[in-house]
């Protein structure tokens, strides 16, 4: 991934280049992250289960996996040990997130953990 900054009379914006995968089992979750990730300049595809997460990685090149932790077919921490059992799959950055309950029942995401490229 890389960065560009792009010039305008009215303000500086940088720009990111690459293509993120996120794989979430709700909706709003995935597309907010689609969209925030989107503006910024990333390439985003999503993925509703683990393994049609598996699918798009089988199909397409990626610099970053943003990945829920629980998800109802396969987990998070199960799509991050199949990933890292493929060669052509371990050397891509894995972030795994989860959604809690802030007060008032407000949802907020928490980006948890980065996974090591080496584990």
């Amino acid at each position: 991934m890389s960065r560009e900054t792009v010039s305008s009379p009215a303000k500086e914006t940088t720009r990111h280049t690459g293509r993120i995968l996120v794989i979430d089992d709700e909706e709003n979750i995935r597309s907010t992250l689609e969209e925030f990730l989107s503006l910024t300049g990333y390439q985003v595809d999503t993925a509703a289960t683990g393994a049609e997460g598996l699918d798009h990685l089988g199909a397409a090149s990626y610099d970053l996996v943003l990945s829920d932790l629980k998800m109802p077919d396969l987990d998070g921490l199960e799509l991050l040990t199949r990933i890292k059992e493929d060669p052509a799959l371990s050397p891509i950055p894995f972030m795994v997130t989860s959604t809690c309950l802030a007060p008032f029942n407000s949802p907020l995401i928490v980006l948890a953990v980065a996974i090591p490229r080496s584990l």
